[in-house]
Formats: C-alpha cells, structure tokens, sequence
C-alpha cells in the first residue's frame, strides 16, 4: 500500500479535501485518530 498518514482524522476535511461525502456516523469513532489515505494498493496473495 502507498498513501500518505494523517495526524488526525476530521470527516468534514477529508470529505472537502476529497470531494467525497462520507456517512459521518459510520467514521464518528475515527474522529481524531491518525489514517492513511492510500494511493494505491495491491495483493500479494497468490494462487
């Protein structure tokens, strides 16, 4: 995974940074805890 870390998670900034709108009740306990805003993301499963 590549992305970027955020100190702390804000619903109202990612969604305006993002240009997204998020259910803030299902990100409500995420509020203020650091995240990752991935850029990209592959499995490295194989059959």
């Amino acid at each position: 995974m590549i992305g970027e870390v955020h100190e702390e998670f804000y619903p109202a900034t990612v969604e305006q940074e993002l240009q997204v709108d998020l259910d803030d009740d299902a990100f409500e306990d995420w509020e203020e805890q650091a995240y990752l805003e991935a850029a990209s993301a592959a499995s490295l499963a194989t059959d």
